[in-house]
């Protein structure tokens, strides 16, 4: 809208796919509104933005019901986020519009002159775990690659840090296509196809969003649509499978090998069968041991009862090492492993049991919800941090009397951090298990 009384619409966006409430996937146009649908939205929100007097670049957003109805919910006075594909479908500088409205001239289009072409989807690359309820997540950019066909609006340089004071997406990467479809593939592909190692990020979940058979079909998406595809962690996670803890293992017997003033044609070299190399990898908890011999130049990797011999120069794969910690990305997938050496590693303690809360991510403490000598039950919301516009409920895992509160409200927390410790009940066998 400018200052002159001019309002035009600009089509709409589709911002269904949604985790805690918060976009993901935007496209536009959406395949859930057809031509006369778009005109009657349109008219809508400009008739909202001429009631208030409003100038400059808004979005006002609705609700769809299955039945095609449309209700007000709310209006952002401002670009939002997902600007970039509705610039890709008009062919417009939606920044450059803002600013000359803001000089007082009059809108470069009237509405009649506003043609739509092709398809536009955008993705919100974020800091987070999605095997992990979405939590937010920091460390030191190792990697950063883009690839693909596609606009990338990102700030992520290697050695950037990514600290908790923020929101935790890293940039945006949008494509367009003739058709959704073709949209779709490229920016899946180039999701795919780019590397971003040292922080965990959602790349790999967006590639399966993408990819995904109903998400695809477009007919049946909606704000319930992660719930409904992708219902736990571990629908979200990328485990590896065999030939990735062997691929992971040549990786951490190389890491092993590269300091060694032994030339490593010469390494292994014996009369008898080559000494191994033992040493122990994890991933998610999981724990193998691992081992690897040389003989003449050729290295072979077992692990557990698979064992196999990689030419790395022809591996589709990206990886880089911080201290023992591999970063590894492989196709869709990304996997972070732990190398040990020297000595068998204690294996990852059943925290879930031992009583004490601990801190899953660098937050605040907005609300303690139990004090000392309260009696909870396991799910019990004990308190609630809150980091990155997101509240993360701290519960019980176990029933018990609260033995101590280690934190208050206002606190900042950082991962690992003891919050609270629960004096663990005995269960008796009649005990009815907690729900939550």
């Amino acid at each position: 809208a400018d200052t002159h009384g001019s309002v035009v619409h600009l089509g709409e966006r589709d911002c269904s796919v949604q985790r805690r409430h918060q976009k993901v996937l935007e496209e536009a146009p959406s395949p859930a509104v057809d031509t006369k649908l778009r005109e009657k939205m349109g008219v809508t929100a400009a008739a909202v933005a001429k009631e208030i007097g409003y100038d400059g670049a808004g979005t006002v957003e609705f609700l769809l019901d299955t039945g095609g109805n449309f209700y007000f919910m709310e209006m952002n006075t401002r670009l939002q986020v997902e600007h970039p594909v509705t610039e890709m479908i008009t062919g417009f500088d939606l920044v450059e519009w803002q600013l000359r409205v803001a000089r007082d001239e009059p809108l470069p289009k009237q509405q009649n002159e506003i043609r739509f072409k092709g398809h536009a989807i955008e993705a919100r690359l974020c800091a987070e775990d999605p095997s992990r309820n979405f939590l937010p997540r920091t460390g030191k950019v190792l990697h950063w690659q883009p690839a693909g066909d596609a606009r990338f609006d990102v700030m992520l340089q290697e050695g950037l840090e990514v600290s908790p004071y923020y929101d935790s997406m890293l940039g945006k990467v949008i494509a367009w296509g003739e058709t959704r479809e073709a949209a779709l593939e490229k920016l899946a592909a180039a999701l795919e196809q780019s590397s971003l190692l040292g922080v965990t990020t959602n790349r790999s979940f967006l590639v399966k969003l993408l990819r995904h058979a109903a998400f695809r079909d477009g007919k049946d998406v909606s704000t319930a649509f992660i719930p409904e595809h992708f219902p736990n962690d571990a629908s979200r996670a990328d485990n590896p499978d065999e030939n990735i803890w062997l691929l992971a293992a040549m990786l951490a017997d190389c890491k092993g090998t590269a300091s060694s003033s032994v030339n490593d044609e010469w390494t292994g070299w014996s009369n008898a069968q080559p000494l191994p190399r033992v040493w122990w990898l994890s991933h998610g908890g999981e724990l193998r041991r691992g081992n690897a011999a040389s003989k003449r130049g050729t290295t072979t990797v077992s692990m557990d009862n698979a064992q196999a011999a990689f030419d790395l120069a022809q591996t589709n794969a990206t990886h880089t090492w911080r201290d023992d910690v591999l970063w590894l990305q492989a196709g869709a997938a990304d996997y972070q492993f732990t190398r040990e050496t020297f000595r068998q590693p204690v294996r990852k303690r059943e925290e879930d049991n031992d009583g004490i809360a601990r801190a899953p991510l660098n937050a605040k403490v907005s609300q303690v919800s139990v004090a000392t000598g309260d009696v909870v039950t396991a799910g019990q919301s004990l308190m609630v941090l809150e980091a990155m516009k997101m509240e993360h409920h701290i519960v019980a895992a176990t029933a018990g009397k609260v033995k101590s509160i280690s934190v208050h409200a206002g606190d900042q927390v950082v991962p690992g951090q003891m919050l609270a410790e629960i004096e663990i009940a005995i269960a008796s066998s009649t005990a009815t298990p907690a729900r939550h």
